[in-house]
């Protein structure tokens, strides 16, 4: 099982119209998790979809989603917005529980954010707070893609 917080952001950029016109396009999306299972089931939980080239909000709620002996998810938000040629996206979650092939991990919050402008540049932060393996905690260090190995 495969799963995936994030907050996905593509950015913005400046077009010109036939008119010669400077138009900003905007792109940007945020889920709070992706989940693929063996490549049979594929899904995002609480996705805003992508945002409109025009720019604008969306955003999505959710106060608790449980998938018996496999997930359990407290407080979903997600959101993206694009404006004043910049986009932001976020998606966070808190009390996080999954439980697979007799691994149980756990965290109090995980958070994404991520932003782009014109200009272009691009940034992103994530938060783990209180992640625990099989009842271990395991120390976030903040390093891209860390990996922590499962003992099965």
């Amino acid at each position: 099982m495969n799963l995936r917080h994030f907050a996905l952001l593509t950015g913005c950029c400046l077009a010109l119209t036939p008119l010669g016109h400077a138009q900003t396009t905007y792109t940007g999306e945020a889920a709070v998790a992706n989940v693929n299972v063996l490549g049979i089931l594929n899904a995002a939980i609480q996705d805003t979809g992508p945002l409109p080239s025009t720019g604008g909000s969306l955003s999505t709620q959710l106060l608790s989603l449980t998938v018996p002996d496999l997930l359990s998810l407290q407080l979903l938000s997600a959101s993206t917005d694009g404006e004043n040629s910049q986009t932001n996206s976020a998606a966070s979650v808190v009390q996080v529980t999954v439980t697979a092939a007799g691994v149980n991990i756990s965290a109090d919050v995980l958070t994404s954010n991520a932003s782009a402008t014109c200009a272009p540049s691009a940034t992103g932060t994530s938060t783990v707070v209180n992640l625990k393996v099989n009842g271990l905690s395991v120390k976030v260090t903040g390093a891209p893609n860390q990996t922590i190995p499962l003992l099965v």
